[in-house]
C-alpha cells in the first residue's frame, strides 16, 4: 500500500540523456559560440575554413563531456541502488 522511501539522484534515463545532455552543453556560452562559428563556415562566402575544420573540434568536445556525464549518472545510478 506505501511505496518506500527511494532517493533518486540521477539526473537522466536512456530517453532523455541526449536532449537532455545536450541542452546543459549548450547552457555554456563557449559552446553556443562554436555552434555559431560553424554555421557561419558552412556559408560560402563567410567561412573562411572548409566546416569540417570547425565541426570536428565542436564534436569532439561535446562527445567528451558527455561521456564525462554519462560516467558520473553511472556512478550515481550504481549509489541510488
Amino acid at each position: 500500500c506505501f511505496e518506500g522511501n527511494y532517493i533518486k539522484t540521477t539526473n537522466y534515463n536512456c530517453l532523455t540523456f541526449l536532449p537532455v545532455c545536450l541542452l546543459y552543453q549548450f547552457k555554456r556560452v563557449a559552446n553556443i559560440y562554436f555552434v555559431i562559428i560553424c554555421a557561419l563556415n558552412l556559408i560560402p562566402g563567410i567561412g573562411a575554413v572548409t566546416p569540417w575544420t570547425s565541426i570536428t573540434p565542436l564534436m569532439f568536445v561535446l562527445g567528451v563531456s558527455m561521456i564525462k556525464e554519462l560516467i558520473e549518472d553511472l556512478r550515481r545510478f550504481k549509489r541510488d541502488y
